[in-house]
């Protein structure tokens, strides 16, 4: 009974930084930019945060309904409180993705979307497409996310709120309702296309050889595949299923033909146009795509991907001297890059230059550590991710 009166005297005498925040109370603080508010709360310390999320949930309602009348913007703040959490952490995703479906349905619940709330949009899809949750941003109807409903569906009982947002939001996908909110945004269009491309990166796979080098590249879908795939009895069975995935690639094609239209995301849409094309087996219109890309921009990041991806069509059509002049273009943007060097290497191996190939590799060695985007453009817009999260912090006072 001592020790427990004497824990009493010392927190209320403890100084402010060391108590243990309540919600209600992080939330108004992070209402008037104090983002320390949110690091009193949670931290990515690897645990699991599936606890919190549940009483997040619950206590941020309370909060919202408690002074929604004199502050309107409480539901954007404590959803853009719960995305800023969620970016937070980076080693508890499943907790994450609570916290963003959470989010996602408080600024649902108003009648009319407010500017913010677009940024909010686009916040989302960024982290989203940071961690490759496509079946977040697609929902449980596509053919390629299958079983990722079931995946966070409780064995027993009712969900908790967090539990029940992240379930209501995969049934729809957030693309879906991103899109019918913001119907002009398109960028949730295009978000769309990443997306499918990034779950089918591995569709065509079936019987193909995967080193550690190629799983990084994106794969041709040979002509054949799927006739081969049915004429083989161990493989018979996956003939349907890959055939479905096929179309949903296919259909991106017509999703990212439909954005080129005058604009800002003019080139980066030509680029991602050359990358179905490049799996779909069509050659021709990736190249153009990507020539395409170098007409229209200047961007270092866009202009580099074209040229390394331009390499990769005319190395699989045998055209050596186009694929080494691809490669050092690519590098010419972007000295000393990993990916157009390993490519520019084998290349020069392949195409009998073993001289250049020797010459080059060990001046490359030497050279300091480079950046290299091409990582980063896998990841869609999450690049973006920072530029919206001040916006939205700056919106909120």
């Amino acid at each position: 009974m001592a020790a427990a009166a004497l824990a009493v005297v010392l927190m209320h005498w403890a100084p402010a930084s060391t108590r243990p925040a309540s919600i209600a109370n992080a939330l108004d603080r992070y209402a008037q930019g104090d983002r320390d508010a949110l690091t009193s709360l949670i931290s990515d310390d690897g645990t699991d945060h599936r606890a919190f999320v549940a009483k997040f949930a619950q206590d941020a309602a309370s909060w919202i309904a408690a002074g929604k009348t004199l502050n309107p913007r409480r539901p954007l703040v404590a959803s853009t409180f719960a995305l800023d959490a969620a970016n937070l952490l980076a080693h508890d995703w499943d907790s994450g993705r609570r916290l963003l479906a959470w989010g996602c349905g408080a600024l649902r619940a108003e009648a009319t979307p407010q500017p913010a709330d677009k940024t909010w949009e686009l916040a989302f899809v960024a982290l989203a497409e940071g961690h490759h949750d496509d079946a977040l941003l697609l929902g449980s109807e596509s053919a390629l996310t299958a079983g990722a409903l079931q995946s966070v569906q409780p064995r027993s009982g009712r969900p908790d709120p967090g539990t029940a947002s992240l379930i209501s939001e995969i049934w729809e996908g957030h693309l879906a309702h991103a899109k019918a909110r913001f119907p002009d945004e398109l960028r949730f269009r295009l978000a769309e296309a990443v997306a499918i491309q990034d779950l089918a990166w591995n569709v065509g796979s079936i019987g193909r050889q995967i080193t550690a080098q190629s799983a990084e590249l994106p794969a041709e879908i040979p002509s054949n595949y799927l006739t081969r795939l049915a004429a083989a009895p161990n493989t018979k069975s996956s003939a349907v299923a890959e055939d479905r995935r096929i179309a949903e690639l296919r259909r991106t094609v017509s999703i990212l033909d439909a954005l080129i239209v005058p604009g800002p995301m003019l080139a980066e849409v030509h680029l991602y146009d050359g990358v179905s094309a490049l799996r779909l087996g069509d050659r021709t219109t990736a190249l153009q795509h990507f020539e395409d890309v170098r007409r229209l921009t200047v961007e270092r990041r866009l202009r580099y991907m074209a040229d390394v991806l331009a390499g990769l069509v005319h190395e699989r059509s045998g055209e050596w001297s186009e694929a080494i002049a691809s490669y050092r273009a690519a590098l010419e943007t972007v000295p000393h890059a990993r990916t157009p060097a390993t490519l520019l290497t084998a290349a020069l191996l392949r195409s009998g230059q073993s001289a250049d190939a020797a010459e080059f590799a060990a001046d490359f060695l030497r050279a300091p550590d480079s950046d290299d985007p091409w990582d980063e453009f896998w990841g869609g817009d999450y690049r973006l991710l920072g530029v919206y999260l001040e916006q939205l912090r700056r919106a909120l006072p």
